[in-house]
């Protein structure tokens, strides 16, 4: 699923907190534009970066009219932050387990 290294992955999703706030800026100045047009951006790397799920969650944001703002625009940033965190969890998980294998691996070279 993920061709890419763990730890790009991460830095990936660590930056995503960036859209997370652009999404509420959006919101609060009631900006739809700016909602789809993050919605759209995400959607495009998340499928790129190979995260399905999030990808639908962008293209419920970029679906979006202006009526839909106020009512949908919370729950669909909630839904992007609880995928955010569980995701970046796990994968910092995996990033630390790898980085734990790799020095239990360079103790064992460099005390031979």
């Amino acid at each position: 699923m993920h061709e890419l290294p763990i730890d790009v992955l991460v830095l990936y999703l660590a930056r995503r907190r960036i859209d997370v706030e652009a999404l509420r800026r959006s919101l609060r100045e009631g900006s739809v534009a700016e909602f789809v047009r993050i919605g759209h951006q995400l959607g495009g790397n998340a499928r790129n970066f190979g995260f399905l799920s999030l990808e639908r969650i962008a293209h419920q944001m970029e679906d979006l009219a202006v009526q839909d703002l106020e009512a949908r625009g919370p729950q669909l940033i909630q839904a992007f932050v609880d995928w955010l965190e569980k995701t970046l969890t796990d994968f910092e998980g995996q990033l630390y387990e790898l980085q734990r294998l790799r020095m239990r691996g360079n103790k064992m070279y460099s005390s031979s």
